[in-house]
């Protein structure tokens, strides 16, 4: 007869399980949002005011892409 898991690798599955819903529930989030979740769920309390910033930040745009070079035309003599 097989014993059953002691409750401390239940509870590490179980945490397991929950972060893996966390994780896919994050990448729905915009990053201003999934900032204070994290935040939110790890407490670190030192880095806080960071978070904080991060997550208050506007969405930044998308990066102009860059202007074509102009096409140099060779002249023979």
């Amino acid at each position: 007869m097989s014993h059953p898991a002691p409750y401390p690798v239940r509870l590490a599955d179980e945490i397991t399980r929950q972060l893996g819903q966390l994780a896919d529930h994050l990448s729905q989030l915009p990053p201003p949002q999934a900032a204070q979740v994290i935040a939110r769920v790890l407490d670190l309390d030192e880095h806080q005011d960071t978070l904080k910033h991060v997550g208050t930040q506007p969405a930044t745009t998308a990066a102009k892409p860059p202007a074509p070079a102009p096409l140099v035309v060779r002249r023979r003599r």
